[in-house]
């Protein structure tokens, strides 16, 4: 008999939980056996009277990610429970100063409260609906918890070096020690070395083991530009076009983003993302605009495709960092940079890049085809994006990078830069976070 109840359970299952999930907690607790939507939910409608607290366009994903990574918040104190949620849902009343206020409240709590990896969902919750001043503190937290509270045994991991990396956090011993004691092999631990190296951790000679040989041989004693997506009313041209080279990310067709006044028409090495280069292949037939010299390509996707169509062009396949960052993917401004650094023997300058701060790019940088045509689907895709592509990974490399005179910048990249990373999130949650501004 049990055997075809359970058959029937599953048979009636996928008709019946759809009716019941639109039900009340008060009703629905008495048919479906509780998880950790639903604890979190009884516990905000017996703490503050919500009858449906997950219910509304602006939790829906929330509470889709709390179901799939399965995040327990029941240690979280009741009242901060409920007022971290009225901010994921972007109650009515809800202002910047409320957001400061929870940031606060957020950053009293004691650190052993959540795990590691329930401190980083908190924040990925709150990449996805802007809240990047409140996600910071959680991030922080989670960083603590590896850091102060997380048990190694002899071998140190990767998890762990990277959390040191980014919060430089080597002590006397310094990194060297650190990645020689750990469960790195051998060739991790020589890229390891060489990341540090890049941010200005250490001093460490790459002895031809990971850099592109003709690459660095093109870009030797040559100057460097790197002009970026951002819209700018800097009238940048003439000194961009002074550089022996310019890089411009995405370039897939002559004159993307180029103009004589603000932003140069110099154009001779190329970095593609994986969905650019995608439109590219589709679009373009993959084939580079003239002057391009060099392509680096992110993803080996339609890699052949580009090298065959564009045969007096270099095309290279870019060294991926992405698994040496403590949380989250590079995007293609960082990992452009921390390339450049690897094979320019100058510092490159950075042009027209503030780390999306505003929402816009220049006129054509996304192909028709992405529909980005508006702010409102502009914040949405960002906010996905960051789950993935950490503001605060970019950001951290950016400036340490900057400080240890790896690479410089024009006005607007030094600004970005001079802000530090606490104030950077909290002006990402003004552009993309649709909150009320005022105090």
């Amino acid at each position: 008999m049990r055997p075809a109840l359970r058959r029937l359970k599953s048979t009636l299952r996928p008709y019946l939980m759809p009716m019941i999930k639109v039900l009340p907690w008060p009703v629905r607790k008495h048919l479906v056996k509780p998880g950790v939507i639903e604890l979190t939910e009884r516990r905000l409608s017996a703490a503050h009277g919500f009858d449906s607290p997950f219910e509304g366009t602006n939790i829906k994903a929330v509470v889709e990610r709390l179901r799939h990574e399965k995040l327990d918040l029941s240690s979280l104190p009741s009242v901060f429970l409920g007022h971290l949620f009225s901010a994921l849902r972007k109650d009515k009343g809800m202002s910047s100063a409320a957001i400061s206020d929870l940031s606060y409240e957020a950053a009293s709590l004691e650190v052993k409260l959540l795990s590691e990896r329930e401190w980083m969902g908190l924040f990925q919750l709150c990449c996805m609906t802007g809240l990047y001043q409140l996600g910071y503190v959680f991030r922080e937290k989670a960083i603590e918890h590896i850091l102060t509270l997380a048990v190694y045994s002899k071998k140190y991991s990767k998890r762990y070096l990277t959390a040191c990396l980014e919060k430089q956090n080597f002590g006397e011993d310094g990194v060297e020690h650190f990645v020689m004691n750990s469960e790195l092999d051998e060739e991790e631990r020589k890229r390891f070395l060489i990341f540090s190296g890049l941010l200005g951790t250490l001093e460490y000679k790459t002895q031809n083991l990971l850099f592109d040989k003709e690459y660095k041989s093109y870009l030797r004693e040559k100057s460097v530009a790197i002009v970026g997506p951002s819209e700018s009313s800097n009238e940048d041209a003439t000194e961009i076009d002074s550089y022996d080279e310019v890089v411009r990310l995405n370039f897939s067709y002559s004159a993307k983003g180029c103009d004589g006044k603000f932003n140069g028409n110099k154009a001779t090495i190329t970095y593609f993302n994986g969905e650019q280069v995608r439109a590219f292949h589709n679009e373009a037939n993959a084939i580079l605009p003239e002057s391009v010299k060099f392509a680096c390509l992110k993803s080996n996707e339609f890699f052949g495709e580009v090298a065959d169509n564009n045969s007096e062009v270099s095309i290279r396949r870019l060294m991926s960092f992405d698994g040496l960052v403590y949380n989250g993917f590079l995007n293609m401004g960082p990992i452009a940079v921390l390339d450049m650094a690897l094979h320019s023997s100058s510092p490159p300058k950075i042009y027209h890049m503030d780390l999306m701060l505003t929402v816009r790019r220049f006129g054509g940088y996304y192909p028709d085809s992405f529909g980005r045509d508006s702010d409102e689907v502009l914040v949405a895709v960002f906010n996905r994006s960051t789950v993935m592509h950490d503001p605060v990974t970019q950001y951290r490399i950016f400036q340490r990078m900057w400080k240890s005179g790896r690479v410089s910048g024009d006005k607007i990249f030094e600004e970005v830069m001079s802000l530090g990373c606490e104030e950077y999130m909290k002006q990402l949650q003004s552009s993309y976070s649709g909150i009320d501004q005022e105090s």
